[in-house]
């Protein structure tokens, strides 16, 4: 979520997942599927961009864009007129494991769509369904069979849907501990949690969730119906947390974004207030603990700047980089590295009473090492420039992936404001980049905003071979 969109009240759509007949030559190397915002114009004004998805044949010298396809299928249709409800804003897309479908949020009208890529240059939706709240991030267990999906706002709730049969089966509300009956709640009330991100681990049996507000992660074990979460409980994103005075008295995270390591042992938190990310590690299912280090810092910040900053002092050289938030991590296929999008870089000079902003720079691609359950260490911040200047993020919405041969990073839009019609694809042996443009009209106004992203090719399953990492490496 950026900033607020009506919600209108719609009924769930239905069809059978019918694959097409025609498929597209494959690429050696894989397709990428994108969402794009439209531009929030009536489909009766000139310059009308709805909401829709692209498609890249990620060829190996030249990636080809083909669409935009689905503009008008991938919200609600007027109750009255059955005309398609534009305005809602796709955001998440996530490729169903052994499918060449994804699920699609549309985060304005409480809608998952199913889109099948059997031919990439031909998207079908197959079926859709409605949850009570806005649908920004989207999970899928690596059995294909359970999304759970996420709000980027002020909700402490977590949608279940069955993805084969596309039915919302329950809205689980995150609060310390196990579940109660609504009918008769405990006195007092466990204290709720938001959650704004989510990812659930390759065994399928823990969820963890990114809740901004209260700068910390929510994280359960999963039940055996797949419905809800046996317990659920809270980690607050400091080093020294009191909990009796209830304060962090240290550093506020800003989680906004969260993935997990092809092993699932590791997990990155985006942060988008500073430098810097936090580092968890997954001990058994439903078992989550602080990370070596716990905050991760050093994108360009330093645990001093934070500090600096904080207290308003003005430091011994004027201007240097700060406030780099980062919005989405990609791990490599072996685990090894975890890749970083960054972006609302400024430069700040003292002006004698406050820190200014006098230039900002491009968002950035930044690395983090892997060194073993849990552990991570700084590898190096800013090592591509991308096509985009932005100063904000998405809740959840993972614009940064990683190809599945580990050869390239492709990079969206990590919000809407400052947005590009641009992806970039960096080449991770020499971070060279590559612009990708969706533009192909001279009218701004028309102009689409690439964002969620997901590579569709299938690829080694490097995770089958990795019941843990060496602890040391080289790189």
């Amino acid at each position: 979520m950026q900033k607020g969109l009506c919600c209108l009240a719609v009924g769930v759509m239905l069809s059978s997942f019918a694959a097409n007949e025609a498929v597209a030559a494959p690429s050696p190397w894989g397709w990428a599927v994108i969402t794009n915002q439209g531009n929030g114009l009536s489909n009766t004004e000139p310059g009308f961009v709805g909401e829709s998805i692209y498609t890249v044949d990620l060829s190996s010298n030249s990636p080809v864009v083909h669409g935009p396809f689905l503009s008008g299928q991938l919200g609600p249709l007027d109750p009255v007129t059955h005309e398609p409800v534009y305005g809602g804003g796709v955001f998440d897309v996530t490729q169903i494991p052994e499918t060449k479908d994804v699920l699609i949020s549309n985060f304005g009208y409480n809608m998952i769509f199913r889109v099948s890529l059997v031919d990439p240059t031909n998207p079908v939706v197959v079926g859709s369904v409605e949850i009570d709240f806005f649908a920004e991030d989207i999970a899928i267990s690596k059995d294909g069979r359970l999304a759970i999906v996420t709000d980027g706002g002020f909700s402490p709730k977590a949608a279940f849907i069955d993805v084969q049969t596309m039915t919302h089966k329950s809205t689980a509300h995150m609060h310390e501990g196990p579940p109660y009956d609504e009918a008769t709640p405990p006195d007092p009330l466990p204290t709720e949690h938001y959650a704004n991100a989510v990812v659930i681990t390759p065994d399928g049996k823990t969820a963890i969730m990114a809740n901004y507000f209260g700068s910390s992660v929510v994280y359960g074990r999963i039940n055996a119906a797949q419905d809800g979460f046996e317990s659920t409980h809270e980690l607050k994103l400091c080093n020294t947390w009191d909990p009796v005075a209830k304060s962090c008295g240290d550093y506020l995270a800003r989680p906004v974004n969260l993935s997990i390591s092809p092993d699932g042992q590791t997990v990155i938190v985006n942060d988008a207030g500073w430098g810097m990310v936090s580092v968890l590690r997954v001990t058994g299912p439903g078992q989550v603990v602080a990370g070596t280090p716990f905050q991760l810092w050093g994108f360009p910040d330093t645990y001093n700047d934070y500090d600096l900053y904080e207290n308003y002092t003005p430091p011994a050289a004027q201007g240097h980089g700060s406030a780099a938030a980062s919005q989405s991590t990609s791990f490599s296929p072996d685990g090894r590295r975890a890749y970083i999008l960054q972006n609302a870089t400024n430069s700040y000079t003292w002006d004698g009473t406050q820190w200014v902003a006098d230039s900002t720079v491009p968002n950035k691609l930044s690395w983090v090492s892997i060194d073993g359950p849990g552990q991570a260490s700084f590898g190096g911040y800013g090592v591509a420039d991308l096509y985009c200047d932005s100063g904000s993020q998405l809740f959840g919405v993972d614009t940064l992936a990683i190809d599945k041969s580990g050869r390239y990073a492709y990079a969206a839009n990590p919000t809407l404001s400052g947005s590009s019609s641009s992806i970039t694809r960096v080449d991770l042996s020499s971070f060279a980049t590559t612009e990708i443009s969706f533009d192909m009209d001279s009218d701004a106004a028309t102009h689409p905003i690439p964002t969620g992203i997901a590579i569709l090719a299938p690829g080694f399953d490097w995770s089958m071979f990795m019941p843990a990492i060496a602890h040391n490496h080289s790189e």
